[in-house]
């Protein structure tokens, strides 16, 4: 959300062009438990297979927790846990990912054909955490947790992330038994959902579950409240309403013992079930959770595509990962312009489209390299991806000037450089936190997004 005008540092990276490790990746340990070829022989090619949900998944959700190690210039995976979730909620037809977005990249393959049977790109925490100072000094370990369908067979999970040259790298494989590893999950009695827009199964509709942190028992029908206020701010969207009849949004409460979240640099650390916290990464307004494994146990007790997460809090702060989850306050004068800005970076893997705000993180984006984010360009050897959407008369570059207002062009200055990276439209819900919607270019993305989860 890092709105430039208003210096929102929410640091909500989606970010695909993030420099990753150099090409290719370190390895950690664990990739030498990687299965190898017979030696003199080659590893066979994986054999023509029809992927079908019945005939590889069962309708259950397979989580793989991870533990994800890095620094600026290294990073690895250790499998933690195998859970076992409730039903399935995503497409049972569209179980490869057609887009470039995001940091990282996992397929779920068979064990035995060598089938790919899903794939999805995501961010995390951690390949944001890689871009900072801090990570130039030392290491850390943040938990990560995959979601997939439960395959019916052991299956290899392979992750690949993007280097410094923009493109993706193995970085991890190994082979795993859902059989014999799963353990299954455990509902919580005091957790409390309820279905705020339904547009039909899960399995066919975008399912976007929003969770509360920091609302006590005595705060329940504020969560109420706060969640449906939010539900008709996303259906209301010309964007995302356009829509509507094909996005399911939940709510999610569960009791907090204290009210509000942590503001460490006032000295306020607070222990709430999602663990939410202003400061992350030094960044004042930027508003994350390390507790994957609480936000997981927690999310499971509804069906989820995407996810939000209310903080309970007039402090204006936010953030977004692709693919992750996005936060935002739940009583400040911007929350509703917080709210859809964070999902269209999380949901759609949607960059920042301004450029005068600083940022913790360092080189986000190369103006050398094309970025995989939908809605800005490097415009290399004349190139960019909504050419077919800019009218002939239209001048590339296009000049910031008021006349080329409501027209499709390339402007420059997007992905916090004023130099050398391009946006489509002079103005963006990407870009400014005025009253404007999503340009042609974003809205196009979040269309296709929620068609890769819809029907």
């Amino acid at each position: 959300m890092r709105t430039a005008a208003l210096s929102l540092l929410s640091m909500s990276l989606i970010h695909c062009g993030v420099p990753a490790p150099s090409n290719p990746p370190t390895p950690g340990p664990v990739e030498r438990a990687r299965p190898r070829a017979t030696p003199g022989r080659r590893a066979s090619p994986p054999r023509r297979v029809k992927v079908t949900f019945a005939g590889f998944f069962e309708d259950r959700t397979m989580r793989v927790d991870l533990l994800h190690r890095g620094t600026a210039s290294t990073e690895s995976y250790r499998v933690a846990a195998l859970v076992l979730e409730g039903a399935w909620a995503g497409s049972r037809k569209k179980l490869l990912d057609p887009f470039p977005y995001g940091a990282h990249r996992f397929e779920v393959r068979d064990l035995a054909s060598g089938a790919l049977l899903y794939s999805r790109g995501y961010s995390s925490l951690m390949s944001e955490w890689r871009t900072t100072r801090e990570a130039k000094r030392r290491g850390k370990t943040l938990s990560e947790s995959l979601r997939f369908p439960r395959p019916k067979r052991p299956f290899e999970l392979r992750i690949f992330s993007r280097g410094t040259d923009g493109k993706m790298h193995p970085i991890f494989r190994k082979g795993l038994d859902p059989r014999r590893r799963a353990r299954p999950w455990k509902k919580m009695p005091s957790v409390v959902v309820r279905s705020l827009h339904r547009a039909g199964p899960p399995h066919q509709n975008l399912d976007v579950l929003i969770l509360g942190d920091g609302y006590t028992s005595a705060e329940a029908s504020k969560f109420w409240r706060d969640a449906s206020r939010f539900a008709a701010v996303m259906l209301a969207d010309p964007t995302f309403g356009a829509h509507r009849d094909r996005i399911n949004i939940r709510g999610l409460w569960v009791p907090s013992p204290v009210s509000g979240v942590s503001e460490p640099r006032k000295g306020l650390l607070l222990h709430t079930p999602l663990g939410l916290s202003f400061d992350t990464f030094g960044s004042a307004r930027y508003l994350m959770t390390e507790k994957n494994l609480a936000l997981r146990r927690i999310a499971a007790h509804a069906p989820y595509d995407a996810l939000y997460i209310m903080a309970n809090t007039s402090r204006y702060g936010g953030g977004g990962i692709y693919n992750l989850y996005s936060t935002f306050p739940s009583d400040n004068e911007y929350d509703e312009y917080v709210f859809i800005h964070e999902f269209g970076q999380s949901f759609a893997g949607l960059a920042d489209e301004y450029f005068t705000s600083a940022t913790s993180t360092e080189n986000m984006y190369r103006s050398t390299i094309e970025p995989a984010d939908p809605n800005i360009t490097a415009f290399i050897k004349g190139r960019f991806k909504w050419r077919k959407l800019v009218l002939p008369t239209t001048p590339i570059p296009t000049p910031p000037k008021a006349r080329y207002r409501h027209v499709v062009g390339l402007f420059e200055g997007a992905g916090y450089k004023a130099k050398g990276l391009f946006r489509a439209q002079l103005d963006c819900k990407m870009k400014g936190k005025g009253h404007v919607g999503f340009c042609r270019v974003c809205a196009r993305a979040i269309g296709r997004m929620i068609g890769l989860y819809s029907r």
